[in-house]
């Protein structure tokens, strides 16, 4: 059977950007650079020591699938590695794709599959560094101009025994500004006001200090008339 030289081109292009990823970020792992990396994080990652501008470069210069649920099957494969850099590489990949406007547009009809993705991904070795990029820049970017879904999905997360899914449901409208669903952003954090997680604390103050940059005296009112948010969370809020 013949095959057009086409075809025989695109077999020749087409390569694994997990494996190509491997390929060029394991030679340059640097274990003395690793150890403090590791340490930064609880010794709860391996590390390959490879910093962040040149993992980026390298990252972005390998060929990634245009299609978002095979991006995200790249994604997924690159998070059962061990090392840290891979998971990395992956949320950037992510955050990338869903930041151009013609890649969130008419995601209708995938928007669910690509959210629970999204999900299995925050709750997937589940630490700051890798949830404050999945949540705002990709679950964010998929659900931006989407309140009803929006407003479903932090509800499903907020109301979660996981703490990352509760800090994905507050942080998640971070990059919205003025497209900020207030009422939203307001009631999933009151929903865990009382929570004694630091991480969850810290996120509802970070997420109002970014909204005080669009509407200061709304989040200054909101802190006044809701005593019951911690002393964390309101004094992130007010920086």
């Amino acid at each position: 059977m013949k095959h057009s030289s086409a075809s025989v081109k695109a077999s020749n292009v087409a390569v694994d950007p997990v494996r190509e990823l491997v390929r060029v970020l394991k030679p340059l792992a640097n274990p003395e650079r690793a150890v403090p990396m590791k340490a930064y994080l609880r010794n709860q990652f391996a590390f390959l020591g490879i910093g962040t501008e040149e993992r980026r470069r390298l990252c972005f210069a390998v060929d990634h699938p245009s299609d978002p649920l095979a991006l995200f099957d790249e994604a997924d494969a690159l998070f059962a590695k061990r090392e840290r850099e891979y998971h990395y590489c992956a949320c950037d990949v992510l955050a990338k794709h869903f930041r151009s406007k013609k890649n969130v547009a008419d995601l209708e009809k995938i928007q669910q599959i690509l959210l629970k993705r999204c999900e299995h991904l925050i709750t997937t070795n589940s630490w700051w560094d890798t949830v404050d990029t999945l949540a705002p820049k990709t679950a964010g970017a998929i659900l931006r101009g989407h309140p009803k879904e929006l407003d479903k999905w932090t509800r499903r997360w907020i109301s979660s025994n996981n703490i990352w899914l509760q800090r994905s449901a507050i942080i998640i409208q971070l990059h919205y500004k003025a497209d900020t669903v207030e009422e939203v952003l307001f009631d999933r954090i009151l929903q865990r006001a009382n929570s004694k997680e630091f991480f969850v604390q810290k996120g509802a103050g970070w997420a109002l200090r970014e909204y005080a940059k669009t509407d200061p005296s709304a989040v200054v009112s909101f802190v006044a008339a809701n005593p019951q948010l911690s002393a964390l969370t309101k004094r992130e809020a007010m920086k």
